[in-house]
């Protein structure tokens, strides 16, 4: 059945295969990322993988090497309250002059992600677990086309922004982006040590272990708009410690059900816990989105809905979504916009 472009705009397309591959999610007020199995962003077409910021990709691009190759994978989850991403990977046979290098699982990399205030922190552990000293190199690239949701999910836009130059110095990369509503976005990335090799979006390190010793390198990513303050970096352990602080925090302000029966007691810890991840702080207060990746943003019916649900467990949910209707609020009758005195909004974006 063929359709026209007016009804495709409204369709989420399904051009890759890939969607079939596992996806992690963290998320974090105005910010969330989608990561594969491995703990990368592939840039292939249509992908919904990346790290959104206020509706925009700031990260559509993001892998990790070893002397060139990518790592085997051996494990990957999120932690039972949705505060981290970890993942386990090897290195694969290395060959150099028709010869192993390196054997396949003598390097163990654990990586650990994590989303705080506008802020994407990550740990990256090298260890090896053979008997002999190890020299390898580890590579790392970066990219990020700026796309907003809505040309994420398919929609094709009539005028797009400028890409600016990547620039990097010492432990940094700068990849800038002017859009047509003239706000500069900004995705900045630091590592720390200092990378030994660094250009364009690309940076690397050469690596010498003896046996059992480890190489610990640290990306941090900020996503800076013109106009609106930048968020203070902290260190990767104390990000992860702030996230679990507000966790504590809800569970002392609100109730929840325990029964003699395990199994219905982990399904509701895990309704309550994606529910959680959910909920954004805005100037109002706490408000429940809609989902992620294409409705990470508050939705008027479904917003009023759910905190009417949770109303028993979660008042203080409810009067952030009271205040932030009334906040949006319609003022005048607007056809475009399909509003009326009094009506509340069906949905607000940014990006």
């Amino acid at each position: 059945m063929e359709q026209n472009g007016s009804d495709l705009q409204f369709r989420i397309l399904t051009s890759s295969s890939q969607a079939d591959d596992k996806t992690f999610v963290l998320k974090h007020n105005n910010t969330f990322a989608v990561f594969n199995r491995y703990g990368d962003l592939v840039p292939y077409p249509k992908s919904s993988l990346g790290i959104f910021h206020e509706g925009t990709r700031f990260l559509s691009g993001y892998g990790l090497r070893v002397d060139g190759d990518k790592p085997l994978f051996l494990s990957s989850n999120l932690r039972d309250r949705n505060e981290m991403f970890a993942v386990d990977l090897t290195n694969p046979d290395i060959i150099a002059d028709r010869k192993i290098k390196l054997e396949k699982g003598i390097i163990h990399i654990i990586s650990r992600k994590v989303l705080w205030d506008s802020v994407y922190y990550e740990n990256i552990c090298f260890r090896n677990f053979g008997m002999e000293e190890i020299e390898f190199n580890i590579d790392i690239s970066f990219d990020a086309d700026f796309s907003d949701v809505f040309e994420v999910r398919g929609t094709e836009r009539a005028r797009k922004g400028n890409l600016l130059p990547v620039s990097s110095n010492s432990n940094k990369i700068l990849i800038g982006y002017m859009g047509t509503d003239q706000t500069k976005r900004t995705t900045e990335i630091s590592l720390d040590p200092r990378p030994d090799r660094l250009e364009g979006g690309n940076a690397g390190y050469l690596v010498r272990l003896g046996p059992g010793e480890n190489f610990i390198f640290s990306v941090t990513i900020s996503f800076l708009i013109s106009g609106i303050e930048r968020k203070k970096v902290l260190s990767f352990r104390r990000a992860l410690k702030s996230y679990q602080r507000r966790l504590e925090y809800i569970d002392q302000h609100s109730c929840w059900i325990e029964t003699s029966n395990d199994q219905f007691n982990h399904w509701l810890g895990r309704s309550r816990t994606d529910l959680i991840t959910m909920i954004s702080e805005t100037p109002s207060g706490p408000y429940p989105y809609a989902g992620i990746p294409w409705y990470d943003n508050p939705f008027g019916r479904d917003g009023i809905i759910t905190a009417l649900e949770c109303l028993w467990m979660s008042p203080e949910v409810a009067r952030g979504v009271l205040r932030y209707l009334a906040a949006t609020q319609a003022r005048e009758t607007d056809h475009f916009r399909d509003s009326e005195p009094g009506k509340i909004m069906h949905e607000a974006r940014n990006g």
